[in-house]
């Protein structure tokens, strides 16, 4: 069929002047160096389309099937099939391109990019009918006597003919690689929707200052912090300021770069969430170019939650004063961890004080290493009934000259869990499960036969408010009653009926809520499209101890990501809740499982889109015990603080026995 549009549709995401388009984008983040002028041929008349086209029809570029003869099988003769494409496309127009067109800028014998816009809608990822930059190695075809080899395949009706697609493909004809895994075995994302390289919007976003340094030689400096101080650096829409190196003291392959990126402007205002701040990267000079074969990954962004197996929150990575998001180091979240072949291990970075972000943002790194030490490291108190005392305890940095040491002081009972997972976060939760505590193990709770079954009206919206039978606590409120969400979460607020699941904490995910795995679920339903399999139900403790919910192998309405899901979540009169995954058959690795407050601004993810759960597996999430019995004060009234090296701190413990019966108390 004829292409469905004029060519000034086909032409615009390649060459509009002012508004989003490959040109305007190229020019702008290589600050005007870089001028990307496309000429479509066949040429049009008027604005009517004209195309070449193919011998063969398109079942004979698509992978070979039992309903799909004619079709290539294997690679070599994807290759051979495509490049023949290509190399009679360009043949037949290519003595209609004017000789006045300097199709090679740099005079290295080599077309400078050539872009082909096949008709009709993407096959699968990786197939030839997808979007994707290749070289056409196998054939020697010309124009104007430069040799057509990077190119660029687009495929005309689909979300992917877009502005976002085509700078990300064209950023690979400049030499950049991709900056996601294609094949990670479920590890985190590296630097998720902040650079085209990984994830592209429409209109698409910037790349790093660092992917613009190394792959596009935009930026003429690339400056080393070399001593403790304060910096600035100025927004990426800027040339110069815009990035700095820091290196890692425990490490010779992997070192650390600072960026500011503001949301502004016609591109850059599309990266992840509503922050704009300072962003830390790890670059890893092992890893190679890019991130496609990773991990390990030559660029990595650290984000609040982000660990070794956590994707984290990439909304929440800029870092910002106005969000009290103003420190990095090996006792933060995220904490600045090495890659270290895989072992993970103290980086060593040590930036705090970042200050709002405006026109710049500042920020002050102390370089070498603290070192902290508590004397005494342990206090007792033998006291009577109704009594009050103090004794005063000392943080020291005992670290290097230079360094500095930041703390927060907070007093609590001991943590729940000898082998945490995470935690604590804004509602002093901390998670394990069966895998990491030896104390924990897993447990199903059989209620067959005795639970009742929930009817939802639609597969992404809640059955009628459940009553818990007690007052349940959860960041600092008391529910009574609790919403289920057939896409696998139990909430205490109104329902969501958001089926495609995010990271969190975010205000669009469910909330308050607990997200057992959070994905687009299926169970019976009253509206029953799709292919609705498996039923949820609910199970009051008689004894008033626990609610239950149960999914009872619940399918996914989309039948590509199959699987049957047999899990519940447990919620105790204590406060503590559980997740047991008992049977977890089909693909895993997608959904969101954590705990979120009221207003999405705290909790925590402790998976997203990866392999966590898995067969006979219990996740228990607890907070540690109110220690209201002991205060801590200091000279400033300040519970937060910074020591330099070789200087100590104060501390004023307290402790009142008022109201208190006999015993130990830690």
């Amino acid at each position: 069929p004829d292409f469905p549009h004029p060519r000034s549709y086909y032409d615009a995401p390649f060459n509009l002047d002012d508004e989003s388009s490959l040109k305007n984008y190229y020019l702008e983040v290589s600050y005007n160096a870089l001028t990307v002028n496309t000429f479509h041929y066949p040429g049009s008349i008027m604005d009517i389309n004209t195309a070449y086209v193919d011998i063969h029809n398109r079942g004979y570029y698509e992978p070979y099937t039992p309903a799909n003869p004619d079709g290539y099988d294997g690679e070599a003769q994807r290759t051979q099939r495509e490049h023949t494409l290509l190399k009679n496309a360009v043949e037949a127009i290519a003595d209609d391109v004017s000789t006045l067109i300097d199709v090679d800028a740099n005079d290295d014998g080599y077309v400078d990019a050539t872009s082909f816009v096949i008709y009709g809608s993407p096959g699968d990822w990786a197939d030839l009918l997808w979007p994707h930059r290749w070289s056409l190695y196998s054939d020697y075809v010309y124009i104007n006597g430069a040799r057509v080899y990077d190119y660029l395949f687009m495929l005309s009706e689909s979300w992917y003919f877009n502005v976002g697609v085509l700078c990300h493909e064209f950023f690979h004809v400049l030499g950049a690689p991709d900056l996601y895994h294609y094949d990670g075995g479920g590890a985190p994302s590296p630097v998720g929707g902040w650079d085209v390289m990984e994830s592209n919007n429409d209109p698409p976003q910037y790349m790093s200052a660092f992917m613009k340094w190394k792959y596009g030689d935009w930026i003429p400096e690339f400056p080393e912090i070399t001593s403790s101080g304060t910096y600035t650096l100025s927004p990426l829409q800027e040339q110069n300021d815009v990035l700095y190196k820091i290196t890692s003291p425990n490490s010779d392959t992997e070192y650390f770069v600072v960026e500011y990126r503001k949301k502004e402007g016609l591109y850059d205002v599309n990266t992840p969430g509503t922050r704009s701040g300072m962003l830390v990267y790890r670059i890893n000079t092992d890893a190679g170019n890019g991130n496609a074969s990773g991990p390990p990954d030559e660029v990595y962004l650290y984000r609040p939650g982000g660990t070794m197996s956590n994707n984290g929150n990439f909304n929440n990575a800029p870092y910002n004063a106005a969000y009290n998001h103003t420190e990095i180091n090996d006792d933060t979240n995220p904490e600045c961890f090495l890659y270290n072949n895989g072992s993970g291990g103290e980086g060593g970075l040590n930036i705090f004080n970042v200050t709002e972000a405006d026109e710049t943002v500042s920020f002050f790194v102390s370089l070498g290493n603290p070192s902290i030490e508590v004397f005494p490291e342990n206090l007792e108190f033998i006291m009577e009934p109704d009594g009050f005392t103090s004794q005063n305890a000392y943080i020291t940095n005992s670290g290097d000259e230079m360094t500095t040491l930041t703390f927060t002081l907070a007093a609590s009972g001991p943590v729940p869990y000898t082998n945490p997972g995470g935690g604590p976060d804004g509602g002093n939760y901390y998670w394990s499960d069966s895998n990491l505590e030896q104390d924990l193990v897993y447990e199903w709770i059989d209620v067959e036969g005795m639970s009742i079954q929930l009817e939802f009206p639609h597969n992404d919206q809640a059955a009628a408010p459940v009553g818990i039978g007690f007052d349940f606590p959860f960041f600092g409120e008391l529910y009574s009653e609790c919403i289920v969400n057939p896409n696998g979460w139990v909430g205490f607020g109104d329902d969501n009926t958001e089926w495609q699941n995010t990271e969190i904490p975010s205000p669009a995910a469910p909330r308050p809520a607990i997200l057992g795995m959070w994905d687009d679920l299926n169970p019976n339903n009253n509206i029953g499209n799709g292919s609705p399999f498996g039923d949820v139900y609910f199970y009051p403790d008689p004894n008033g101890q626990y609610l239950l919910v149960w999914w009872d192998d619940v399918a996914r309405w989309n039948p590509e990501y199959y699987g049957e899901f047999d899990f519940q979540i447990v919620l105790y009169i204590d406060g503590k809740f559980r997740v047991n995954y008992r049977e977890m058959e089909g693909i895993t690795n997608s959904g969101t499982i954590g705990y979120q407050n009221a207003l999405g601004t705290e909790g925590t993810m402790i998976a997203f889109d990866q392999t966590y759960v898995e067969d006979n597996l219990s996740l228990e999430v607890d907070q540690t015990d109110n220690a209201d019995w002991i205060s801590l004060s200091t000279e400033s009234g300040e519970m937060n603080g910074q020591v330099t090296g070789g200087e100590s701190f104060e501390i004023s413990v307290m402790v009142s026995t008022e109201g208190m019966g006999p015993g130990e108390y830690e």
